[in-house]
């Protein structure tokens, strides 16, 4: 469960407006994100956080692990198994591979 923001209390409708405010306002630091490749990429750039997927061609036991982990539908399984990989919080963004695999997924996914 992510920690309550600071402007929750200000404007319960108001959303941060770009990634870098997102975790800065969540006080999301040194953890490790399960989100898309391309978000991924992003949260590397312009943090101190860690990832389970990116678009490096060295990484392909973690890009095949955040599409098992977003494609898994036994969700004690997928619990079990990002506790495993150690991701403290998982990102769903609008990166183009996370609507392919949502459109591709199972029910329950």
């Amino acid at each position: 469960m992510l920690p309550k923001p600071e402007s929750a209390e200000k404007n319960q409708t108001s959303l941060p407006s770009s990634l870098p405010e997102l975790l800065s306002e969540y006080k999301i630091s040194d953890t490790v994100l399960m989100t898309g490749i391309e978000t991924g990429a992003k949260i590397l750039a312009l943090s101190d956080n860690k990832i389970v997927a990116a678009p490096y061609h060295r990484n392909t036991h973690g890009n095949s692990f955040m599409i098992s982990g977003f494609l898994e539908t036994d969700m004690n399984r997928a619990f079990k198994l990002l506790k495993k990989h150690h991701v403290s919080y998982i990102l769903i963004n609008r990166d183009n591979q996370l609507r392919v695999i949502e459109k591709n997924a199972n029910e329950g996914a």
